[in-house]
């Protein structure tokens, strides 16, 4: 029984967790996915301790971990690993007037899927 009808639920976070939270909101661009969690261990005897915090970026096709001591250390750790991945230096922007532009071996012509498993397509088809 509660003596008050009123009910007010409230959450508390702890302010290394929000600095992260604020160092990974600012760092990331709309729509980017990041999860902060606490690393344990076990030691001796069946007691578990803290390990540090794990902090993992998803942003499409990007996905950035970074470990740390501290909830910030593991944000700061992943948003550069993140960075690292997405810049324009990472993926190899060739300039068209290098030499070694005209090296390049040209577009691949290739099927998207096996010979075989085009016959059996074929016949699945038939019947």
């Amino acid at each position: 029984r509660l003596s008050s009808p009123s009910v007010k639920v409230t959450y508390w976070t702890a302010p290394q967790e929000a600095q992260a939270q604020q160092l990974l909101e600012s760092a990331l661009p709309p729509g980017a996915n990041f999860g902060l969690t606490r690393r344990w261990k076990k030691v001796a005897g069946g007691i578990s301790e803290p390990a540090g915090w794990a902090c993992r970026i998803e942003d499409g096709r990007a996905t950035a971990i970074g470990q740390g001591t501290s909830a910030p250390a593991a944000a700061g750790q992943a948003i550069d690993a993140w960075r690292e991945f997405v810049t324009a230096s990472r993926i190899g922007v060739i300039d068209e007037s290098h030499p070694v532009a005209d090296r390049r071996p040209g577009l691949l012509d290739a099927p998207s899927a096996h010979p075989a498993d085009e016959e059996g397509q074929a016949g699945k088809e038939a019947v």
